[in-house]
């Protein structure tokens, strides 16, 4: 259990952090 949550996290924070990487960069 404690593994998958931290991969669950970390999985999260990585998606978390492309979609913001993408919406503050926007491309035509």
């Amino acid at each position: 259990m404690a593994m998958t949550t931290l991969n669950r996290r970390q999985f999260i924070g990585s998606t978390a952090a492309a979609i913001a990487a993408v919406g503050l960069s926007p491309r035509p």
